[in-house]
């Protein structure tokens, strides 16, 4: 199972944005100036795996206050192909976090679901979890999913950590 699409809407000064990432044989490296954007894809990407490595508050935008209605999502779309690594799961499956807060206060709700299908655009809806430990365990256990267990992203503090070493 890999990763062929990358989806974003609300997250910090992002506009919505998909972005394609290739096929099980490519990689994909994102650079640009400081400032671009690079490590908020990595912090959504992560997010929509339930890495609790990143902070809810970190993916708004610094444009809205903190009291203001915000609604935000990513979401990861991998391919299941068939083969010795496929996963008891649809050909396509899509993993995703999607955050609610209400206007005049600053709490939020974390929505994490699962989707899944024959064609990458025609997606079930699944399963829904009923929190960030409940969708990592799952996504452990199920897809070998495992943020926390591995470094399956390098955060800019990781690499900094890295060079220093």
């Amino acid at each position: 199972m890999y990763p062929i699409k990358l989806k974003i809407y609300g997250i910090r000064d992002f506009i919505p944005t998909e972005l394609d990432l290739g096929n099980e044989n490519e990689h994909v490296l994102i650079g640009g100036k400081n400032g671009s954007g690079k490590s908020t894809l990595v912090y959504a990407a992560s997010f929509a795996l339930v890495s609790g490595r990143v902070s809810i508050d970190g993916l708004r935008s610094k444009l809205k206050k903190g009291d203001e209605r915000w609604h935000a999502g990513v979401s990861m779309l991998f391919h299941n192909p068939p083969g010795p690594g496929k996963k008891d799961a649809p050909p396509y499956v899509q993993l995703s976090a999607e955050i609610r807060s209400r206007a005049g206060t600053s709490s939020h709700q974390v929505i994490y679901s699962l989707a899944g299908g024959e064609s990458p655009d025609i997606l079930v809806e699944k399963r829904k979890f009923q929190g960030r430990q409940e969708a990592h365990d799952y996504y452990k256990r199920v897809f070998d999913i495992d943020t926390e267990g591995y470094f399956m992203f390098w955060y800019q503090g990781s690499i900094t950590d890295f060079a220093n070493i």
